[in-house]
């Protein structure tokens, strides 16, 4: 099978998980508060591990130039934060607090441009390699899926219906293919640049982890809590890390 198949399925499947998971919690509210923290613990876990066991050795070894994959994880870091700043991204975790009718468009189109972004990262790991793509997919999936809610939730207390959010979030998430299949055509075309662009998206998720999950985790000062949110942030890591091994079998 092509790699472009590939990438279509897969980023449609990150595209339905992510929605129907996010329309399933919005509708147990109660159920979403309580194990909001607890996706996100898991997701900084596995987005971790993807960055840094997965990605990041995958562009050295393609690459063979390490100050230069450094750079570019140094380079995607930053890019992210910029345009998080830009965007007023916040990923669903804090706008909450903010004044969600000023909130509500821009936040519709952030998530669009979000999942625009996740599209890129899905498709450039599959031009790498299979198995690459397929843990990536997991990690962004696992990602999305609180990020889901906290948009869905905004949107909501913003004076929308549930209809109408769940409209939004569809068109929202078709992005994901666009950007999955708008890599492919370019990379097609840049082949030898895919390994440093690998290495611009392993920054991307390294600071989706460090900078935006983790401090929410943090927050909690309850030790029981604590416990497992550490637990399903090993969890995490193991996990993707043993999908990769499994599928570069």
């Amino acid at each position: 099978m092509s790699v472009l198949f590939f990438i279509v399925i897969f980023s449609f499947l990150e595209a339905t998980v992510s929605l129907v998971g996010g329309v399933v919690l919005l509708w147990q509210a109660q159920l979403a508060k309580k194990i909001s923290l607890y996706l996100i613990s898991f997701s900084a876990g596995a987005l971790l591990s993807v960055a840094l066991l997965d990605l990041l050795p995958e562009a050295i070894e393609k690459s063979g130039q390490t100050n230069q994959v450094v750079a570019f994880l140094l380079a995607g870091f930053l890019l992210f934060f910029i345009i998080e700043r830009l965007l007023l991204w916040n990923h669903g975790h804090e706008t909450e607090e903010k004044e969600t009718h000023a909130y509500t468009s821009l936040v519709a189109i952030g998530d669009t441009v979000h999942n625009f972004i996740d599209g890129i990262v899905i498709g450039a790991t599959f031009l790498v390699d299979i198995h690459l793509g397929i843990i990536t997919t997991i990690a962004v999936i696992f990602h999305e899926i609180p990020q889901e809610v906290g948009d869905f939730s905004i949107m909501l207390h913003g004076g929308l219906s549930k209809m109408r959010v769940f409209v939004y979030n569809l068109i929202s998430s078709l992005a994901t293919v666009i950007g999955a299949i708008s890599i492919f055509i370019l990379g097609n075309r840049v082949e030898s640049g895919v390994s440093l662009f690998i290495a611009l998206v392993a920054g991307g998720l390294l600071y989706i982890a460090s900078s935006d999950l983790l401090p929410q985790i943090a927050k909690e000062e309850h030790f029981l809590k604590v416990f497992i949110q550490i637990v399903l942030l090993l969890a995490g890591i193991g996990v993707i890390f043993t999908v990769g091994q499994i599928t570069n079998v």
